[in-house]
């Protein structure tokens, strides 16, 4: 039996789609398969915003007519199963999988032998403040990159009611400070959802207001996107399509400046970085100890840990040479990642 896993949507999902498949390869299955060539194609999906979920009926709808077996696992199979049914009636849906027992994983993984990082994944505030200090004590692990991401939404309380979140932007700083007391120079993540039904000007005055105190280095920014069958799709008072649209401009303008601010605190620094990847300018891209990118003018193999000296910051980026150190103790390779 051979099968393909394809992912669509968020980083859990696509989390999610590996451990599937490497659930299916130990169970002796045959993964990696092309599209053309799959007995069962297993998709997982996403249904937060409507984008992804079109591009995911598309898929699904070529995949009937071209006699294939499908699979939909992921929050779309649960959320919109009678749209997923229409589009692909022999379909088999999985609902997501709780992720239970989330910190004894990290443990388990951290204890896993060989030279490896790790990212944790995303934690919502009110999940996160009951167990800060033990996830904290996880973070601290040095096979752990010093990332988090936080979702906040919106920094205004009322519109996080009505978004159904069972959190408060004064949760999100709580527990966003409680990382940044731990790790000074890790990278906090969060995304902002703008133009929400009820989001007034002066909502979204609180969500700059949130942004400016809280200084996240990096926030992920959509617009309200209206999902059919939910109660926020039968909502009032969303804001029009231009006003969303200064709005996302102004907090990217934010979002510039924060980022920018917060790398600034880095140049004349030496920090290690893991070599990750080729960048698309030359060179190669690193990553901090809290997963900042860092952009080296040298040709190094993946996989590479050293340090270097932090020369230049720009908004979502370092840049950086070998520091004295790691010039004398690290063999540099002339082949390319």
């Amino acid at each position: 039996m051979r099968l393909r896993f394809e992912s669509y949507g968020c980083a859990l999902n696509r989390g999610q789609a590996r451990e599937l498949e490497e659930a299916a390869a130990g169970a002796g299955y045959a993964t990696g398969a092309a599209a053309a060539d799959a007995d069962i194609v297993v998709l997982v999906t996403c249904s937060v915003v409507q984008p992804t979920e079109n591009r995911m009926l598309a898929r699904l709808r070529a995949l009937r007519e071209s006699g294939m077996r499908a699979v939909v696992a992921g929050c779309m199979a649960s959320a919109r199963a009678g749209t997923v049914r229409r589009a692909f009636p022999e379909a088999v849906l999985l609902g997501p999988r709780d992720y239970a027992g989330f910190l004894a994983l990290l443990a388990r993984l951290c204890a896993v032998a060989g030279d490896f990082r790790l990212r944790a994944g995303m934690m919502n505030p009110e999940s996160l403040l009951p167990r800060a200090r033990a996830l904290m004590a996880a973070m601290a692990h040095p096979k752990l990159f010093k990332f988090l991401h936080l979702p906040v939404q919106s920094g205004d309380d009322a519109v996080l009611e009505a978004m159904g979140r069972g959190h408060t932007a004064g949760d999100f700083e709580r527990a966003a400070g409680a990382f940044r007391e731990a790790f000074p120079l890790g990278v906090l993540a969060t995304d902002i959802i703008v133009g929400f039904p009820g989001e007034d000007r002066a909502a979204f005055r609180g969500t700059l207001d949130l942004i400016g105190r809280a200084r996240p280095d990096i926030v992920n920014i959509k617009a309200f996107s209206p999902r059919p069958g939910t109660r926020a799709c039968r909502m009032k008072g969303a804001p029009g399509r231009a006003e969303v649209q200064r709005r996302i401009a102004s907090l990217r303008r934010l979002r510039r400046r924060v980022s920018l601010a917060n790398n600034r605190r880095l140049p004349g620094t030496v920090q290690e970085v893991l070599v990750t990847e080729m960048a698309r300018k030359g060179g190669v891209m690193g990553r901090t100890d809290g997963y900042l990118p860092v952009m080296l003018d040298e040709t190094v193999p993946a996989g590479s840990r050293f340090p270097v000296f932090i020369r230049g910051a720009g908004a979502g980026f370092l840049t950086a040479t070998p520091s004295a150190v790691s010039k004398s103790n690290t063999r540099f390779s002339n082949k390319t990642l």
